[in-house]
């Protein structure tokens, strides 16, 4: 059984800082697993800055426009590959979890460094393997 809250955990820890050589990575701003079709089933904040606007109108438009260029991806590449692009000053990764209709995207500020996001997101996708196969009810 999925528990939303088990779920909500794993996200809030995609979020934390990345320890580097000399200190820790810039904060991410936001982890969600949305659709295929682009709906928030969940999302977890950071700590962000005032310029990046984290309502939920605004996380539903961004899922919208991420599941867009995800799709866009998806003719050119694999689709169990991490795909990385950028929205307006955002780093954006996301990832397929395997055999299923979710993606997991993180979101993190222009300083965050893309390959790095990709990176964690490559590591984190493992802890949503109760996930896998998920497929949504027509």
């Amino acid at each position: 059984m999925l528990l939303s809250e088990n779920i909500k955990e794993l996200l809030q820890e995609t979020i934390k800082p990345v320890q580097l050589l000399e200190g820790s990575t810039p904060p991410q701003y936001t982890s969600m697993i949305i659709t295929s079709k682009g709906s928030i089933l969940w999302y977890v904040n950071g700590t962000t800055p005032e310029s990046y606007n984290s309502s939920l109108t605004n996380l539903k438009m961004m899922a919208l426009l991420i599941k867009d260029k995800w799709c866009e991806d998806q003719d050119l590449t694999a689709t169990d590959t991490i795909h990385h692009f950028e929205l307006e000053d955002l780093h954006i990764a996301l990832a397929r979890i395997p055999d299923s209709e979710l993606l997991l995207v993180l979101i993190a500020g222009n300083e965050f460094p893309n390959g790095l996001l990709g990176l964690k997101l490559k590591y984190a996708l493992p802890a949503f393997h109760d996930l896998k196969g998920y497929k949504l009810s027509s």
